[in-house]
């Protein structure tokens, strides 16, 4: 059932870390299509806690503990497809993607991407960065919810605004504000849900296509998972943002 609320501009894809049902070992499976410039790029997953985590990392931990998985350089031809799957135990990870020329693998020398899953689920999906992309994800025992939290100020023309935030697996709506939803400017109430793991984007919109600031008004939004700020955004778009 859809979940109703004020609308939000669209924004980038938000990855969650990625939990599992069942203990021992899951399986991780990394496909990577490398830009022209494979030599360039490389990647390791470090173990940052074993075990069975109590609670999900959201942020990049200095106290890691070993490379578990690493991968590349690779040869030097456009749209190289790699996959690597591995059986990963319990425990707290971190992936890292590097490329030498500080260009990503998308998209100026390439249409290059990468795709992680653990345990069949899409974690995360990427591929424009510029040195390197550091994505957390968690391999649990039991099933992992995680608090996404988002909060909107309107500019003076709130009726002009709404938002979606899908499920990117199936493109299913799991909230959204129709347009109409937000009658008084300002300081909008709190949007709050629990999430499984997966990926997802939130979707952004203004009809009048001129965004939430600053022509008419000083609006922004912001979204928070598990109370760690994931967007931080002022409203200065135009039709639309995702995350």
């Amino acid at each position: 059932e859809v979940n109703r609320f004020p609308t939000v501009a669209p924004t980038e894809a938000t990855n969650f870390p990625t939990a599992t049902t069942t203990p021992g070992c899951t399986n991780f499976t990394l496909t990577l299509a490398t830009d022209n410039f494979g030599t360039e790029t490389t990647w390791m997953i470090e173990e940052v806690n074993s075990g069975n985590p109590s609670e999900p990392i959201m942020q990049k931990s200095n106290d890691r503990s070993s490379t578990t998985i690493s991968g590349g350089p690779y040869a030097k031809k456009q749209n190289d497809v790699i996959v690597s799957t591995s059986c990963l135990p319990l425990g707290e990870y971190i992936f890292d993607i590097h490329d030498e020329h500080n260009d990503g693998i998308c998209c100026e020398y390439g249409i290059g991407n990468y795709t992680l899953m653990v345990n069949n689920t899409l974690i995360h999906v990427g591929g424009i960065f510029q040195s390197s992309e550091t994505i957390p994800f968690v391999i649990s025992g039991t099933p992992v919810k995680y608090k996404f939290e988002m909060s909107l100020i309107t500019d003076n023309y709130p009726h002009e605004i709404s938002w979606e935030l899908r499920n990117n697996i199936d493109n299913s709506v799991m909230m959204e504000a129709p347009q109409g939803t937000y009658q008084r400017r300002g300081v909008q109430p709190l949007v709050e849900l629990d999430l499984d793991m997966g990926c997802y984007t939130l979707f952004l919109y203004d009809s009048w296509e001129d965004g939430i600031c600053c022509q008419y008004g000083e609006g922004s939004y912001n979204m928070y998972l598990d109370g760690i700020p994931v967007v931080s955004q002022g409203g200065n778009f135009n039709r639309t943002a995702s995350y």
